[in-house]
């Protein structure tokens, strides 16, 4: 196997571990593309991100929610514009910052 399916694999195990669930495991994230029929998605939900500034080390606190995602499970390609419902909230994508080999973490803004 090489690095990137890996990578995949590890991530997978990752989300599905740490994703956002009922206690009896259903999904609780629902992914509605700009086009295209919504999907259930595993994926890891963070109500209160924080970054970390790349040059100058100091983290950096935001009220932006978001959720990070296996790419290789999503029926269609995340982008700014789709929306995502979370346990009864709407939420659309306003950015994609992929992580280079296998997930993508998506930036929301609630409707």
């Amino acid at each position: 196997m090489n690095w990137h399916g890996m990578a995949d694999r590890m991530l997978g195990i990752a989300v599905s571990t740490f994703a956002h669930a009922t206690p009896d495991g259903q999904t609780l994230v629902k992914y509605i593309p700009k086009t295209g029929a919504p999907y259930d998605v595993t994926a890891v939900f963070d109500r209160a991100y924080v970054s970390i500034d790349p040059s100058t080390g100091v983290p950096i606190s935001s009220n932006k929610p978001v959720i990070g995602v296996q790419l290789s499970a999503m029926q269609t390609q995340p982008r700014p514009g789709d929306r995502v419902n979370i346990g009864g909230e709407l939420f659309n994508v306003s950015d994609l910052q992929p992580d280079g080999v296998a997930g993508a973490l998506l930036v929301l803004h609630k409707v």
